[in-house]
């Protein structure tokens, strides 16, 4: 779970260096890695918590306590999931909206455990794009350059 918190503290030192803006660190996982998103997510210390997560089909943290600036989550899962019940998805879900804070939930009827980012033919396929009209909303995404 350090790992998740390391990796936004080691993305902020180097921003600068990497020309990146050190206010749009996000963390995004699936499954386990949704866990350790939350974990990031969750720190007690706001350095090491990302600007936005996005813990897909991930269970639920056993206690979760959500800092008052937790940052803004999306979540995606499907209710046929085998391995991580839908009910995870909306459990983290609730207790971030019980905080007062931004969270955005898509259950999607099928995908399984493990959509990925894969196309599949299923609902599960509209959650990237998703995601992105999510994090333009939040100001984390510049608008798409125009093509002449």
């Amino acid at each position: 779970m350090e790992d998740g918190r390391q990796a936004v503290r080691f993305l902020r030192a180097h921003a600068a260096e990497w020309g990146m803006n050190p206010r749009r660190i996000g963390i995004a996982g699936f499954s386990a890695g949704g866990g350790v998103a939350m974990a990031a997510a969750t720190a007690e210390v706001a350095a090491s918590r990302p600007d936005f997560a996005a813990p897909i089909y991930s269970p639920q943290a056993d206690v979760m306590s959500v800092p008052d600036d937790a940052p803004p989550l999306f979540l995606a899962c499907a209710l046929d999931d085998p391995a991580v019940p839908a009910s995870e998805s909306v459990a983290i879900w609730r207790a971030w909206r019980a905080a007062g804070r931004p969270a955005e939930l898509h259950v999607f009827a099928t995908g399984g455990h493990g959509f990925g980012m894969k196309q599949l033919g299923l609902a599960t396929d509209a959650w990237v794009g998703l995601f992105e009209t999510w994090l333009r909303g939040l100001g984390l995404l510049d608008a798409p350059e125009e093509s002449s």
